[in-house]
């Protein structure tokens, strides 16, 4: 039977020479180890004239592809880093002689390197729009704070009572507590669910909070422009203005368009697919925060049938909470119209100020390698 060759450990070979140095010979020192006489004698030989027990350092195997066969290898992937190693490797065999295989592919990779990760997923902005977004930038880029204290920013939001539209998820067991009020999403019946709203802003202070019902089209649009938008500019104080709204279908349609440019011409006017800069996500922000920490469901339980006890009437009450607005209603009741020109300018609208939206628009260029176009 052959006996396997089994590479000859340290402490063997040291016990060899130990027995060999004290006077025994190679044939009973072979013995008293288990192994062959050639393999003891092996051993001393080599510690006689080299001094040593261990092995010499090997070499490794030779790599089967050159420094050449590499680079072609990484320039496929640095060129298009969406190629699989599969394919890399299948030309690699057809155009080189020497075959590799899709996980030496993978090897030279990491040994640059490259990493498999997976492709972050960002919103498509063609050129052209790139290259609007990059001139709107640079045209406003050194406006004064004069300029911003004259532009009055507009836009709509909705507010649901009883939180997402979407689905909820919740922590609990699977018997005997889906019912628990903990575990339940409320819903309202009669149009007390959420509220549709419209507000300007100024680095003045806010405009009127206009609530409408039903999806908004241009004609809606338009009729509150024509109610509201004049209304709030008088009461901000406002001279010339510079009017700031979203590419959305209903700012941009005819109508809306031809009573702008003749009510209040000097728009500020964003690009297509362009950032959201308008400061008044900020007032959203602080609304939806009261609105979610308010009980909201006692005041439909009391009046579930009265709309005006449900979400519109508890945003017109955290509306009036805000700092430096007032009540423009002689008798105290809640219209559905609200202006508060006096809001101090310490609390929210240090946004609305040439640095912050400069460097807002910054981060977005540079997002989308703008800085280059």
């Amino acid at each position: 039977m052959v006996r396997s060759r089994i590479e000859t450990t340290i402490s063997i070979r040291k016990l060899i020479i130990f027995h060999h140095s004290s006077g025994k010979s190679v044939r009973n020192v072979a013995k008293l180890v288990n192994l062959s006489h050639s393999t003891g004698q092996y051993v001393i030989k080599h510690f006689k004239e080299e001094n040593r027990t261990e092995n010499k350092v090997r070499k490794s195997r030779p790599a089967k592809l050159t420094e050449r066969d590499q680079r072609f290898i990484i320039r496929k992937f640095v060129k298009n880093p969406s190629l699989s190693a599969l394919k890399v490797s299948a030309e690699f065999n057809e155009k080189f002689s020497t075959t590799i295989s899709p996980e030496t592919v993978q090897r030279v990779l990491r040994a640059s390197g490259l990493n498999g990760c997976s492709a972050r997923r960002k919103f498509f902005v063609s050129e052209k729009n790139r290259k609007l977004s990059l001139s709107f930038a640079k045209s406003t880029l050194n406006k004064p704070e004069t300029y911003w204290n004259n532009v009055l920013f507009a836009d709509e939001s909705k507010f649901n009572i009883f939180g997402s539209d979407g689905r909820i998820l919740v922590w609990r067991r699977k018997k005997n507590e889906e019912l628990n009020p903990k575990n339940l999403v409320g819903t309202a019946t009669y149009g007390g669910r959420d509220a549709l709203v419209w507000e300007c802003m100024s680095a003045s202070g806010l405009g009127n909070l206009v609530f409408f019902d039903g999806i908004m089209n241009h004609a809606l649009y338009l009729n509150i422009l024509k109610d509201n938008l004049k209304l709030s500019v008088q009461n901000l104080g406002i001279g010339t203005i510079f009017l700031n709204q979203d590419n959305d279908p209903m700012h941009t349609a005819l109508n809306v368009r031809l009573w702008c440019h003749y009510n209040c011409p000097q728009n500020l006017k964003t690009s297509p697919q362009s950032p959201d800069l308008n400061p008044i996500e900020h007032i959203w922000r602080e609304l939806e925060v009261d609105h979610r920490q308010d009980s909201c469901q006692m005041l439909i339980v009391q009046q579930p049938y009265n709309r005006c006890w449900g979400c519109d009437d508890l945003l017109e009450r955290i509306w009036l909470r805000v700092p430096g607005s007032k009540s423009d209603s002689d008798d105290g009741q809640i219209r559905k119209s609200r202006c508060a020109p006096n809001l101090s300018r310490s609390n929210i609208f240090p946004l609305v100020n040439r640095e912050n939206i400069e460097r807002r628009y910054r981060l977005w260029l540079r997002f989308h390698h703008l800085t280059t176009v």
